[in-house]
């Protein structure tokens, strides 16, 4: 199991290499943040999954190839922007299709829903003496004697 899995998004990292030399039989990813920026994250993290199902990233992104498709749209009449339109809904199916085995998503108001709404408290204090004798300097952009200051 690994927690913060996004850091196994870049397939060259370290620690991706450190965990395929453990003897696994299964893997379980555990993150907070969006799983991919690009196709290359994404096949990344399942990859480490299940190497014998993702195992060219070639492959992976042909799967997402919509050259025939900006083709056939143009030659069916269809405008750039319909064509993009169609293109992006078939892009997210796909992914969704690909990821619903491997997802389980909880949002917070599904996990409790007694939670109270947050609340958001601003909090003044005044500057200490050098405090402010530093931002005065920042102000007027003295940067001699910041760095003097600050040794």
């Amino acid at each position: 199991m690994v927690d913060e899995a996004h850091r196994l998004k870049n397939f060259n990292c370290r620690l991706i290499r450190e965990l395929r030399a453990l003897r696994t039989e299964n893997r379980l990813l555990l993150t907070g943040t969006p799983l991919q920026n690009s196709l290359t994250e994404l096949w990344s993290l399942l990859n480490f999954i299940l190497p014998d199902i993702f195992d060219s990233l070639e492959n992976f992104q042909s799967w997402f190839d919509f050259d025939e498709v900006i083709i056939k749209g143009e030659s069916e009449g269809k405008s750039v922007e319909e064509n993009k339109e169609s293109i992006s809904e078939q892009l997210v199916q796909k992914l969704h299709n690909i990821l619903q085995p491997f997802l389980l998503r909880r949002l917070k108001h599904d996990v409790e829903l007694n939670l109270p709404k947050k609340r958001e408290y601003v909090l003044y204090c005044p500057f200490k003496p050098a405090q402010k004798a530093f931002y005065n300097l920042l102000k007027q952009h003295d940067w001699k004697k910041i760095v003097a200051g600050s040794k």
